[in-house]
């Protein structure tokens, strides 16, 4: 895309309000349970669209209208699978784990709640949980926010003709500003701009280019690709079984954790339903109308994830008309603020662990409210530098990325989520064996080709549930 300086501007001016929310937030943090969970204090508005900005990320715009423009509407399966996962979530998990994480002890992280609530009587089992647990939770999330990085080195390429270094460097800079100053609190306002911006473009967008094509006979003109029809059942359930994944997700349960109390998880639920939906839906409709917009052989695998992109560009600033120019800059940053919102969640999830559950409870034991919060900061640069150094490569695919995470968290926390909610009689050794099958499965299954074809999530899930169940059957004998 050439370069344009008003669009510059207006990515300026978002990312200067962007850092302001984030000092604004600085000023409110004074203690580490501001910093990580926000003091418990989310509304409505602000717990339903955090959790979900900070779920769907720059996936939404890059990731799957991407693999539905190569792969086929295949993949269209993987938005039902993602509805159906929010919608269980929000009914099943939401307020029974904002309960239970009080009963826990007040826990305020993923580790702190699944050692307290774990039967044990070996503190050491409740130790090595905790420790495991953030272990995950530090791997898998850079790898996380290693996509979040590929997707803003490659929308800044494409949008401002900056090499991706360059890109990379700025989209590090701006999460890591905001995430370092406000936490919590800052991540969960901006939340609440991010979403409706992100609603709004996904929706914009495709419908501008559906109206420019005439309609559904040119929009649809290059209908995307059928699936195999002899690996169609496969497809279905391996897409369906993203569902799975939302059980696990530590960066949306800490958002259910954190409303607020006489918040009743419904209204948020109500709302955040709705957006999943609307969005999901939108980014099907770029991913099918974007072959007939751009061209059905155009883009290859890498560039596809720039389809978003370059639909605005050719829609709103291709004309060169002032006021339209500023409304397709105001939906370029729709794309940042995907990136932003997830990214920023990821890490601070990721110092967390590190600064209250392995060097706080485990290593030093009474670590000062102050140092922990020195330390969550100090963490959130240390992970990103290692998703930046992932993220040098340009060709890391954000799908791929974003599904490899998905798979790991959903298969090895999800499982223990359920069990601990809707069972309690869950051990600290049985969540262990539990988390480290699902793991394991994850990594092994894609390595042997005639199972790659259905999506690890769904057997590792299955496995880590039954492992974790006997086992804890079986050790919380000695209880």
């Amino acid at each position: 895309m050439p370069f344009n300086l008003e669009v510059l501007v207006i990515f300026i001016i978002y990312g200067l309000i962007m850092v302001g929310i984030g000092i604004a937030g600085f000023r409110q943090v004074s203690t580490s349970g501001d910093y990580i969970i926000g003091s418990r204090s989310l509304g409505t508005f602000a717990a339903a669209l955090s959790a979900e900005a900070s779920d769907m990320s720059a996936w939404l715009f890059m990731g799957l209208p991407g693999a539905i423009y190569i792969a086929g509407s295949g993949k269209a399966w993987i938005a039902l699978g993602l509805i159906i996962g929010t919608i269980l979530n929000w009914s099943l998990i939401a307020k029974r784990i904002k309960k239970a994480s009080y009963d826990a002890g007040d826990s305020v992280t993923i580790p702190g709640f699944f050692s307290n609530a774990t039967k044990s009587n070996s503190k050491a089992a409740s130790n090595a949980l905790r420790v495991l647990t953030s272990i995950v939770i530090i791997i898998y999330f850079t790898i996380y926010t290693a996509s979040g990085f590929v997707a803003g080195g490659k929308f800044f390429s494409y949008t401002f003709g900056f090499s991706y270094i360059l890109s990379l460097c700025i989209t590090a800079a701006i999460v890591i500003i905001y995430t370092f100053l406000g936490g919590f609190l800052s991540i969960a306002w901006n939340s609440v701009i991010q979403g409706s911006l992100m609603l709004f473009s996904v929706l914009i967008v495709p419908l501008s280019a559906f109206i420019i094509l005439g309609g559904a006979s040119g929009a649809f003109a290059a209908a995307p690709i059928a699936p195999d029809s002899n690996n169609m059942i496969l497809e279905i359930i391996s897409s369906l079984s993203w569902a799975l994944g939302y059980f696990g997700m530590p960066h949306i349960l800490i958002k259910y954790m954190a409303v607020k109390d006489g918040v009743k998880t419904s209204k948020p639920a109500a709302l955040a339903i709705s957006w999943c939906a609307i969005s999901l839906g939108c980014a099907v409709l770029i991913g099918s109308v974007g072959r007939s917009f751009v061209g059905a052989s155009t883009l290859n695998s890498v560039d596809a994830e720039k389809l978003f992109s370059i639909m605005i560009e050719r829609v709103f600033i291709a004309n060169q008309n002032m006021v339209l120019t500023a409304i397709g800059g105001l939906f370029l940053c729709a794309v940042l603020s995907a990136i932003m919102s997830t990214s920023a969640s990821q890490l601070l999830m990721s110092s967390s662990s590190v600064s209250v559950d392995i060097y706080g409870a485990v290593i030093h034991g009474k670590l000062s409210d102050g140092a922990k919060l020195k330390i969550s900061r100090a963490v959130v640069i240390a992970i990103a530098l290692f998703g930046f150094i992932i993220a040098l490569n340009p060709n890391n695919s954000v799908m791929d990325l974003v599904s490899s995470a998905w798979a790991g968290f959903g298969a090895t926390f999800g499982p223990l989520v359920l069990l601990i909610l809707f069972w309690k009689k869950v051990t600290a050794q049985g969540a262990i064996l539990g988390m480290l099958t699902g793991a394991a499965v994850v990594f092994s299954w894609p390595l042997i080709p005639v199972l790659s074809a259905l999506y690890s999530l769904l057997p590792a899930f299955i496995l880590s549930t039954l492992v974790n169940f006997f086992a804890s059957k079986q050790t919380s004998k000695s209880y």
